[in-house]
């Protein structure tokens, strides 16, 4: 679960600089027993993903269109391979999207970035995005509405005083 670049290699142990500064020694009998991702081997491109939620009713061709366009117009986005967006199905009171596309530098930066227009986006043409939906039954009696009795009990708070009992 270590992320970082690899700083030199011994005998017995390996020693590891985090992205955020820390080294980290790593024995080496973990790097041969344990599964190891290298993520810059071959290069340094990565796949991002975004999830994205709308509210029902939302056009999803337009929200696919969209999200594929704001991915493909941001200049830390590479192009090949292209960005893409799909359609998951539907949740609770939403629709599911998932953007993926790839990029190589300012990982963070582009994937903020990214988010961001997608934001703006949705924000512009109006789509809505998902609210909580409760379903609330009232009873009404003799034209009253009437709301259930909540029994409460009071505990004394230590700030409180308790009532005198009469002895002194």
């Amino acid at each position: 679960n270590i992320m970082g670049d690899v700083k030199q290699i011994g005998i017995r142990s390996s020693t590891v600089r985090t992205y955020d500064g820390s080294e980290v020694i790593v024995p080496n009998a973990d790097l041969i027993s344990n599964r190891v991702t290298n993520w810059t081997l071959s290069d340094k491109k990565r796949r991002a993903t975004l999830p994205v939620k709308v509210a029902i009713g939302s056009d999803p061709h337009q929200v696919l269109d969209v999200l594929v366009k704001i991915a493909g117009e941001h200049p830390g986005v590479l192009k090949n391979p292209e960005p893409m967006a799909v359609f998951n199905g539907f949740g609770d009171n939403y629709l599911d999207f998932t953007l993926y596309y790839w990029l190589s530098d300012n990982i963070l930066q582009t994937k903020s970035n990214v988010a961001l227009g997608v934001y703006d986006a949705i924000k512009e043409l109006e789509i809505q995005t998902p609210r909580p939906q409760r379903e609330v039954t009232l009873k009404v009696v003799d034209g009253e509405i009437k709301q259930p009795h909540r029994k409460t009990q009071r505990k004394n708070r230590p700030s409180e005083k308790k009532p005198n009992s009469g002895n002194k």
